[in-house]
């Protein structure tokens, strides 16, 4: 009995300094991050070459977007879909001539800021209290796509920091918070010119806004549970289907030679052929194929990964899982603001995943990048409707 007073009286001191707590968390956190890819540097990759050769086409043309447009394609990708990045460099290299890199790096390290001032803003927004907004940050030391991504030129900051934005204006929405369509729809148009895997974005926010104002159950975790395995099974048997009419008919487009050039090998992750399935053969198996790409996406665990950073995913993964627990266990207890945060992130890191698995997931799992933070966001939530219910505190 006494070790429960001691350890509700250590609460109570955290949340009447919370705030400091936090912040002292969120300066601790950025700080770490921002020197451990200083002291990295800026890194290139492929990827990075292409989006500097369209910059300079772009600036050959005097940035008119509409001839780069009609000009300028690669591996059947028109550069539309990464308007955004092409022009942040285009203009970089204008403005900062050869310091354009290192420029580059201090807005990837802005934008790192931005994601985790957003995740703390998710938190605050759901009605989490201070204290749980202060045990949110670390997490990010132990995720490996933060200690990774930041330092990269690529298309990953933008994306993951735009798609965070965009998670917040949608909570702002459905928690009835003064309308921020506008926003909202700048944000989506934005996402849509930054990377080709937008579309699940885009169609996940559709989803999280328009469906509850027709059907406002949809919210509830066991409501949102049918919806969810249904909407996953149906997705896969619908990938079935279409590979199997697509190999009948052998069409012959790069759309579909890249999707079916995965398909024909029994590609789950691209480049780890332990993943690798038996190459299919009938629908049944291309469904088969959707679901493991599904699991895998999921993954925490890979066998090139070390040992700490296989930990480190089970335990992000870990925090996922505690928030769904407490989700079913605290249904019908007054916890509007975590049903809305499931109901947002639950639709978007499903639609993200199907998204991939009907198409590619990477070596590294770099398209999960975007859907850490919002995740992390509900796994918190979850701990804090938890901490409220131990402590027999009232909804706020």
């Amino acid at each position: 009995m006494n070790e429960i007073i001691i350890v509700e009286r250590v609460l109570r001191w955290c949340d009447a300094h919370g705030r400091i707590l936090m912040q002292l968390s969120f300066l601790s956190v950025y700080c770490f991050l921002f020197f451990n890819h200083w002291q990295s540097g800026l890194v290139l990759s492929p990827d990075s070459d292409d989006y500097i050769i369209w910059a300079d086409q772009l600036t050959a043309l005097d940035f008119n977007l509409k001839r780069f447009y009609q000009v300028s394609q690669f591996e059947g990708y028109s550069p539309f879909f990464y308007t955004v990045p092409v022009l942040v460099i285009a203009i970089l290299k204008q403005l900062f001539l050869e310091n354009w890199q290192l420029t580059f790096f201090f807005l990837n390290l802005a934008m790192l800021f931005a994601i985790q001032y957003l995740l703390a803003k998710c938190l605050i927004l759901c009605g989490a209290r201070y204290l749980i907004v202060a045990l949110a940050m670390p997490l990010l030391l132990i995720s490996a796509d933060f200690m990774t991504w930041p330092r990269y030129l690529l298309t990953d900051m933008f994306f993951a920091t735009f798609v965070m934005v965009a998670v917040y204006y949608i909570l702002r929405c459905r928690l009835n918070q003064p309308p921020f369509f506008l926003p909202l729809l700048l944000i989506i148009s934005v996402i849509t010119i930054t990377r080709p895997t937008s579309l699940a974005v885009i169609f996940a926010s559709a989803i999280s806004l328009l469906v509850p104002t027709v059907f406002p159950l949809v919210t509830r975790a066991k409501v949102l549970s049918v919806i969810l395995i249904s909407g996953v099974l149906v997705s896969a048997l619908l990938y079935g289907v279409l590979i199997y009419i697509l190999q009948s008919a052998s069409w012959s487009h790069s759309s579909v030679e890249y999707l079916l050039q995965w398909v024909n090998q029994g590609v789950v992750v691209h480049d780890r052929p332990d993943t690798w399935v038996s190459m299919p053969e009938s629908w049944y198996d291309f469904v088969i194929l959707f679901l493991a790409r599904f699991a895998a996406f999921f993954s925490p665990i890979a066998t090139t990964f070390s040992l700490s950073h296989n930990i480190a995913n089970i335990l992000l993964l870990g925090i996922f899982m505690s928030g769904l627990t407490i989700w079913f266990f605290l249904e019908d207890k007054g916890a509007r603001e975590f049903d809305e945060i499931a109901w947002v992130t639950l639709i978007l890191s499903s639609v993200v995943a199907c998204y991939h698995s009907a198409t590619l997931i990477d070596f590294d799992w770099r398209y999960r990048f975007p859907i850490i933070a919002p995740l992390i966001v509900f796994g918190m939530t979850g701990w804090e409707y938890l901490l409220r219910y131990i402590l027999k505190e009232p909804s706020r």
